[in-house]
């Protein structure tokens, strides 16, 4: 009598971690075929056989055998799934394969338009190849490419350069890419962005540096060196000798030193500037409403919700917090750029991003991709504390 409970006890355990072990499987193999779907081109194109076979084409890097499968293709722009265009899904391929630059510059020969989009977030291939390495941009421009094109919501694709984390060292490269093909160096972002609205090329870098990277200062003395307005304002008002102000104060009450990238734009370029623009009581009215400003916003992001302000950031919180959990036992934490192109693929499978891929929604579709990364960094956590 007392041996069929002790069984039990020790079985138990071990059938649920069976079963445990089996969904992590199902789920690696799952997420095995997604990519592989993806990366041959069957998930965009796997109802349109001719499209299908270029792609494939595109995918073995094979430029005989795409030039032989375009024959029966008569538009290079139609459609697949999504709205996607071949050679859009050819420029976001080279992302994690750059060999195939080598495809994309075939499909250009071949016809294909670099400027050409259907409306679809899937279609934008200039928008795309601002992402991807310098060789990549240049054979699009070398193509006719518009160095002054809109990515999908409307932004022009050279304040894009930053945006996401493909070929860091790419981007000063690009940037001068596009500035020698003749991008508009006073770009701005469009007015109706919930933040940096109307802030030029200088503006928006400048106020990275503070935010994310000290980098971004230097990419502010290269544009003013290349000719940036300083004297430009955003659609708060913001302008160049302001925002330094700022800066130098947050880095002043702060007690921190500020980077050498800062204190280079501020001492080499802006002296003047900083000197021309401000009396001693307006800076230090200045100074006091930066404080404010910063008190504030520390205030509001310590009360936001831990996973999120919206259901639907919440929901892509659980979604990225589920695969996390379930990444197989010796996998390694995902990059930030591999974790964006997880969260693409995941909303793609599900349809759950489509709803937000509207202009008027970018800034809730960047919430849902952030919400989903830190889900999966959260819940990776929780499965594989040895890492």
């Amino acid at each position: 009598m007392i041996v069929a409970p002790l069984i039990l006890c020790a079985g138990l355990p071990l059938a649920l971690i069976a079963a445990f072990w089996i969904d992590m499987e199902k789920g690696d193999v799952h997420r095995r075929q997604l990519d592989e779907e993806m990366r041959s081109g069957r998930y965009d194109f796997g109802d349109q056989p001719t499209l299908l076979a270029v792609a494939q084409a595109i995918s073995a890097n094979d430029q005989d055998a795409i030039r032989a499968a375009a024959k029966a293709v008569p538009d290079l722009q139609a459609p697949g799934r999504d709205g996607t265009t071949l050679l859009c899904w050819a420029v976001r391929e080279t992302w994690q394969r750059p060999q195939l630059v080598d495809s994309v510059k075939t499909l250009l020969s071949l016809g294909a338009d670099p400027n050409f989009n259907n409306g679809h977030r899937d279609s934008f291939a200039m928008g795309n190849a601002v992402h991807g390495s310098a060789r990549l941009l240049q054979s699009m421009l070398d193509a006719g490419g518009d160095p002054n094109a809109r990515h999908e919501f409307g932004r022009p694709i050279i304040l894009m350069n930053w945006y996401l984390g493909y070929y860091p060292n790419d981007q000063r490269a690009r940037l001068d890419l596009l500035l020698d093909r003749g991008a508009d160096i006073n770009s701005a972002m469009p007015e109706s962005e919930s933040e940096f609205a109307g802030y030029t090329l200088l503006l928006y870098r400048t106020e990275e540096g503070r935010r994310y990277s000290s980098s971004a200062y230097a990419d502010a003395l290269h544009l003013l060196e290349r000719g940036a307005d300083p004297n430009r304002a955003g659609a708060d008002g913001m302008t160049l000798g302001k925002m330094l102000m700022d800066h130098r104060a947050h880095f002043q009450r702060t007690r921190k030193n500020p980077p050498v990238e800062f204190a280079t734009l501020w001492h080499d370029s802006l002296g003047r500037v900083v000197a021309r623009e401000f009396k001693p009581v307006r800076f230090f009215v200045l100074i006091g409403l930066a404080a404010f400003i910063v008190c504030s916003v520390a205030v509001f992001y310590s009360h936001r919700a831990a996973h999120g302000r919206t259901a639907e950031e919440r929901a892509a919180y659980e979604i990225g917090e589920s695969a996390g959990e379930q990444a197989p036992r010796e996998a390694k934490l995902p990059t930030d750029a591999e974790l964006n192109m997880m969260a693409q693929k995941y909303f793609k499978q599900q349809g759950s991003g489509e709803q937000l891929r509207s202009p008027s929604r970018e800034g809730e579709l960047q919430a849902w991709h952030l919400a989903f990364e830190k889900g999966y960094t959260d819940g990776f956590k929780k499965t594989h504390p040895q890492q």
